[in-house]
Formats: structure tokens, C-alpha cells, sequence
């Protein structure tokens, strides 16, 4: 079989292009959940291309992945935007922190706070949120109940309650789950 290169590198020069996401615009990306992790996020086009997490249906209920697939988590022994997973103590290396660019728009109930590593951590009613190495795909969730670094990690839910020592809100619907 013959390939035509004139006809393979712009072929591969658009993949590349289309592939490296990238983005102008003024504006800050938006971290926002959508409800179907197999379409790819939609944005305003005044928006800059940013981190969004998903909602699927996780473990028999709902829960936040990552744009890669795999479930968000989060960690008991933390606080209100305060990780205690770090480097120094091994917790990253099988905990990546889920990031997100500084000045980030955020939704309702997300937050965002720097960490002494540099990073900018996500956040979700003031709970530090994690992925785990031990996922290696979409749906998985081989991190729920990890008992760890202080803790235990559960899959992040959009109804779980506020970080622990933060006041759950009054005025939502239907109380705040636990994670």
C-alpha cells in the first residue's frame, strides 16, 4: 500500500492542531459539571478551554469525573480547602490533586485555593478533590473506601455534605449527603 505524504502531513498537521486545545480569549475557563461524560464539554465561546467535571453514575450513584474519565475523589482527614495529601508524605504520587488554572470562573458549590506545591487545587463545598493512580479507566472507582494518608477516601458526589468544620448550608433542598 502507497501513501501519498502530501496527503498525510496536512492530515496530521490538522489532528495536531485540533488536538492541542490551547485558547485565546480573555476570559477565565469555567469549571462546570456536566451530566454526560461521553460528549465533550460544551463552552460559551467566549470561554477559554478549562478543567470541567462530569457527573456519572458511579458505585450506584452519582459522582464527579475527571475530563480524563476517571473518578474524582476525596479525603476525610481534610478541611475546608485545606489538602493534607502531599509530595512529602507519598499522598500525590497515588492521590493527584485535581487542578485548576487561578482566576478560574466557578460553579455553584466549587472553589478553588493554592497549595504550598504551587498548584491550584479544585474544590467542592470546601472538600480538596483527588483522583486515584489505581484507576486506570472510565468507572472505575477502586479508591471508594481506601482507608489512608489520615482517612478515608469516597468518591466525590454533588450532594456530599460541606468539608468537615464547615457549617452545612440551610437553604439546600433536600439536605447534603454524606460522603
Amino acid at each position: 500500500m502507497r501513501i501519498h505524504l502530501g496527503l498525510l502531513v496536512p492530515a496530521l498537521f490538522a489532528v495536531a492542531v485540533t488536538g492541542c486545545g490551547g485558547g485565546g480569549g480573555s476570559s477565565s475557563p469555567s469549571v462546570l459539571p456536566t451530566s454526560n461524560p461521553t460528549q465533550a464539554p460544551t463552552q460559551s465561546p467566549t470561554q477559554a478551554p478549562g478543567p470541567v467535571l462530569q457527573t456519572a453514575t458511579l458505585a450506584g450513584g452519582s459522582g464527579f469525573v475527571a475530563p480524563s474519565g476517571l473518578t474524582v475523589y476525596v479525603l476525610s482527614a481534610d478541611s475546608f480547602n485545606n489538602s493534607t495529601c502531599f509530595a512529602s508524605n507519598g499522598c500525590t504520587g497515588i492521590w493527584p490533586v485535581v487542578t485548576v488554572p487561578s482566576g478560574a470562573h466557578m460553579a455553584n458549590g466549587f472553589s478553588s485555593f493554592p497549595r504550598p506545591d504551587g498548584l491550584t487545587q479544585l474544590a467542592f463545598n470546601g472538600n480538596p478533590l483527588y483522583t486515584y493512580a489505581g484507576d486506570s479507566g472510565a468507572g472505575q472507582t477502586n479508591g471508594n473506601g481506601i482507608h489512608s494518608f489520615g482517612g478515608v477516601w469516597s468518591i466525590a458526589r454533588p450532594g456530599m455534605a460541606n468539608a468537615p468544620g464547615v457549617p452545612a448550608p440551610t437553604s439546600t433542598p433536600g439536605g447534603n449527603g454524606g460522603y
